[in-house]
């Protein structure tokens, strides 16, 4: 198995993070954290604990109890000893990426926030997603996460055939919901097909039922195998193609220009995308056999 990974977190690198993480955990037989991995990342450029506190977003004192056991793991009792044996080690350049994707990640994150203090939008959005399994996926949890540190209220219900049915006896979750968020996989077109199930009909009850515009239901469309026959039922409505805006962090930020003014978003929008395009510009393309 392979990861292509282009130093941003890229339609690869949101349904893989686990299996990305799983092949940096095991160093020499060494195992660690995802929050070790992190931790060397930062030490392999410089970073203070102070400094890398304030990347990852916990404390300092936090990151000296990680170095302490990595430096026990190892048998060392230095951080050059730490950067030593990464250095000596065949993922030393893996680590190196990583903490470029540390920096966009957290340059990101901070935009984000700066967007909640001046909007104060109290906005609530249902998001719809198709998973048959009991827990939400890395991709949900993550939008859920990101749209919050915008000042944006979430909740999220996966599929169910007859959805509009089941929403329709707990009104008061699709009431009070200014936006619905379908995100859909080809996995989720799938079922629609083998059920002959028609999604427009059931987004026609929903803003027929709780008078929503066809601007407040937003699909996010995750995969290149989505069908041009989906494509038409849709049309009606707003949807962004992560295939089109070339990343996750770009799909966000299409995204919350249609949930909350433009005029609010464009200087964070702007600043992102210059740190963005400094940071990835020096980097290439790297593969990850897992």
């Amino acid at each position: 198995m392979e990861i292509v990974h282009r130093n941003c977190i890229d339609i690869e690198h949101i349904f893989a993070e686990k299996a990305y993480y799983a092949y940096l955990k095991n160093i020499n037989n060494v195992i660690f954290t995802s929050r070790e991995i992190d931790v060397i990342a930062c030490l392999l450029s410089g970073r203070s604990s102070k400094k890398i506190a304030s990347l990852l977003s916990i404390s300092s004192k936090t990151i000296e109890n990680h170095i302490r056991n990595i430096m026990l793991k190892l048998g060392y009792n230095s951080r050059e000893s730490i950067i030593d044996f990464i250095e000596k080690s065949d993922k030393f350049v893996h680590f190196k990426n990583h903490y470029s994707n540390l920096l966009i990640k957290a340059a990101f994150e901070l935009e984000l926030k700066k967007t909640e203090i001046p909007i104060k939008s109290n906005i609530n959005c249902l998001i719809i997603y198709s998973n048959k399994k009991k827990t939400k996926d890395l991709f949900i949890s993550k939008l859920e996460k990101h749209l919050n540190f915008a000042g944006i209220k979430t909740y999220s219900d996966p599929w169910k055939e007859n959805m509009s049915k089941c929403i329709l006896s707990n009104k008061e979750k699709i009431e009070k919901a200014d936006y619905i968020i379908y995100v859909i996989t080809s996995e989720f077109i799938e079922r629609l097909d083998s059920t002959r199930y028609d999604i427009k009909e059931e987004v026609s009850v929903f803003m027929n039922t709780f008078k929503k515009s066809a601007s407040h239901i937003i699909f996010l469309l995750l995969d290149n195998k989505i069908f041009s026959e989906f494509d038409k039922k849709i049309s009606d409505f707003a949807c962004i193609d992560l295939a089109k805006e070339g990343n996750y962090y770009f799909l966000v930020l299409e995204l919350l220009k249609k949930l909350l003014p433009a005029n609010n978003l464009n200087k964070n929008i702007d600043n992102f995308k210059k740190q963005y395009e400094t940071m990835v510009t020096h980097f290439s393309i790297q593969k990850y056999p897992i």
